[in-house]
């Protein structure tokens, strides 16, 4: 069976040189996965200012550390993982995840 191709270092180093994370933009061969979660890190970034809330609050409803919400949201430095995506959907009661 073939090897997928998996993202190679952190998705903020897809970025275009001119590029700023979340919103990008971002080079041509930049897997889909990195765009998701930029997608995904954008929409967080967002819901999370709409509802006033600051990092701690969010970080402790996500059950993670303020440095993960950081790396996911801020810098780009690491991908968000699927049990984080469906805890920020139901404690922020909104869908993250980019739709097709």
């Amino acid at each position: 069976m073939p090897r997928r191709r998996g993202v190679l270092g952190p998705p903020n180093g897809y970025l275009a040189p001119d590029g700023v994370w979340p919103d990008g933009p971002f080079q041509d061969d930049t897997p889909q996965t990195v765009l998701v979660a930029a997608q995904i890190a954008g929409r967080l970034r967002d819901v999370v200012a709409e509802a006033g809330l600051n990092v701690t609050q969010v970080s402790d409803g996500l059950g993670i550390a303020r440095s993960t919400y950081y790396d996911i949201v801020s810098n780009g430095a690491t991908l968000p993982d699927l049990h984080t995506i469906v805890r920020a959907e139901a404690f922020l009661n909104t869908r993250l995840w980019p739709r097709a």
